[in-house]
């Protein structure tokens, strides 16, 4: 063994976690990156402001700066059961998550939240099952993340519309708030205070809290 090696080596058992990439625990995804989205209830707006999850090898990944929360038109007064969403910029993975963490506001509570979801064993072996139809093989690569008032948050995985397009609810959220946050501290979209629509204020005048079921 040559010196120049011997010393890299070296070099990576003291220094490993600093200037060695620790190589995959696991196979990669059958097709390189997942996704995930936020979504609101309509006329029930909130933002996710920060995520961070721990993926499948170990590593924690950071998010500071995720893709805008988006409406779902069609909830109104419930989730509806075909909920799609697959755009992402930044909001992505290379390995299944174990557990994700996400501070978000909601504007009708007027709060912070942080809310964390756990996912077993089962959903990352969905993640990697391909989905035979008429078309080829789809993949469950793709995460929807509804965030609702009283911090009602689910998890699911899109169904292609050609096998009925039904949602798979693969988590739901435990979720904090005030004197118990923890990481979502001093985490806010909204530091002017938090203003609804003229749209969201007709929606909810004489509805009962939380308006819906979520």
């Amino acid at each position: 063994m040559s010196m120049p090696l011997k010393m890299n080596i070296f070099l990576c058992t003291i220094f490993f976690s600093y200037v060695c990439p620790a190589a995959p625990k696991n196979p990669p995804l059958p097709y390189g990156e997942w996704t995930y989205v936020f979504v609101y209830p309509s006329y029930l707006p909130a933002q996710v402001t920060y995520v961070r999850f721990l993926d499948t090898d170990g590593y924690l990944n950071q998010n500071f700066a995720p893709d805008l929360t988006t409406a779902d038109s069609k909830s109104v007064n419930s989730w509806r059961k075909n909920i799609l969403r697959s755009t992402a910029i930044a909001n992505k993975g290379i390995m299944p998550p174990q557990w994700i963490q996400i501070c978000w506001d909601s504007l009708v509570d007027k709060k912070v939240y942080q809310t964390t979801l756990e996912f077993p064993a089962k959903v990352w072996k969905l993640m990697r099952q391909p989905i035979a139809t008429p078309l080829g093989d789809y993949y469950r690569n793709n995460m929807v993340i509804g965030v609702a008032p009283e911090g009602k948050v689910r998890a699911w995985f899109n169904t292609p519309s050609i096998l009925g397009g039904e949602n798979i609810q693969i988590a739901e959220g435990k979720t904090v708030s005030g004197n118990d946050l923890t990481l979502c501290k001093d985490i806010g979209a909204y530091k002017g205070g938090y203003k609804l629509s003229a749209a969201a204020k007709k929606f909810v005048e004489g509805k009962s809290y939380p308006y819906g079921k979520w």
